[in-house]
C-alpha cells in the first residue's frame, strides 16, 4: 500500500532522537513549508452540515411469527381456554336455561266461555189505555101525570117523571136552549103514554120496553142528535 506525504510525516516525527526523545515540530512552520494541497483544515461542522454523517434511522422490528401450539400444548393449557369446552358449556347452559323455562313457564289460562246469548226480553207492548168515557150530559123532564082507569074501571092517576141521558153536546143544548122544540117532545111523548093501558104502565116486567119506547119518540124529535138512554126517575100511581 503506497504511503501519503502525511504518513511519511507523522513517522518521522513520531520516530525517536537523539536520547530517546520525540522530535517536535512547530507545527505554524511546518503548515507553511507544506504546499497548500497537503496542509490540513479545521472545519467548523456547523458551517458544514452536509458533512455530518446521516444518522441511520432504526430498522423495524421484524414482525415474530405467532408461535405454534402443538396438540399437547393445547392439552396442557387451562380448561377455561379452551373453545371446545366453552362451546360445550355454552350449549349445556342454553339447554338448561330451556328446560328451565319450559319447566317453570306457567300453562295459559284456560280459555273464557263463550258469551252465551241472552234472548232479549222484549216487553210486550202495552195497549195504550182507553181514552174516558165521554161525559154525559142529562136532561130532565117535568113529570107527566096521566089519567087513567083501572080494570074494575075507576078512575086513577098516574105520574111519572123521565131523565134523558146523551153524550152529544148538541142534543143536550137543543132540548135545553129550545123551549118549542122541548114542548114538541113533550107532547109526542105524552101521547104515546096516554095510548097505554094502565096494567101495561104498572106492570114492572114492561119497564124496559117502556123505557125503549120512549126513547124512540124521543129521538124521533132530534133530527139526527139522538139521546142514549132514559132513566124513570118517579112512577107513581094515585
Amino acid at each position: 500500500m503506497q504511503k501519503k506525504p502525511d504518513d511519511d510525516l507523522q513517522d518521522f516525527l513520531d520516530a525517536p532522537g537523539e536520547g530517546g526523545v520525540k522530535a517536535k515540530l512547530d507545527d505554524s512552520e511546518l503548515t507553511e513549508e507544506l504546499p497548500k494541497g497537503l496542509q490540513k483544515v479545521d472545519l467548523d461542522l456547523d458551517d458544514a452540515p452536509f458533512l455530518m454523517d446521516d444518522e441511520e434511522e432504526p430498522a423495524p422490528a421484524e414482525a415474530k411469527p405467532a408461535p405454534i401450539v402443538t396438540e399437547e400444548e393445547a392439552v396442557k393449557a387451562p380448561w377455561w381456554k379452551q373453545k371446545m369446552i366453552l362451546a360445550a358449556a355454552g350449549v349445556l347452559l342454553l339447554a338448561v336455561s330451556g328446560a328451565a323455562w319450559f319447566l317453570l313457564k306457567k300453562p295459559p289460562p284456560p280459555p273464557a266461555p263463550a258469551p252465551q246469548e241472552v234472548a232479549a226480553y222484549a216487553p210486550e207492548p202495552q195497549e195504550p189505555p182507553p181514552p174516558p168515557p165521554p161525559e154525559e150530559l142529562i136532561v130532565d123532564f117535568a113529570p107527566f101525570v096521566l089519567e087513567q082507569q083501572d080494570p074494575n074501571g075507576r078512575p086513577g092517576l098516574l105520574a111519572v117523571k123521565f131523565s134523558f141521558v146523551t153524550t152529544d153536546p148538541m142534543a143536550a143544548l137543543m132540548i135545553g136552549n129550545n123551549e118549542k122544540l122541548r114542548l114538541v117532545a113533550r107532547d109526542a111523548i105524552y101521547y104515546y103514554l096516554s095510548n097505554k093501558s094502565i096494567v101495561f104502565l104498572t106492570d114492572r116486567k114492561n119497564a124496559d120496553v117502556l123505557k125503549k119506547e120512549v126513547l124512540d119518540v124521543l129521538n124521533g124529535q132530534m133530527s139526527g142528535h139522538d139521546f142514549d138512554r132514559v132513566l124513570i126517575e118517579s112512577y107513581v100511581g094515585m
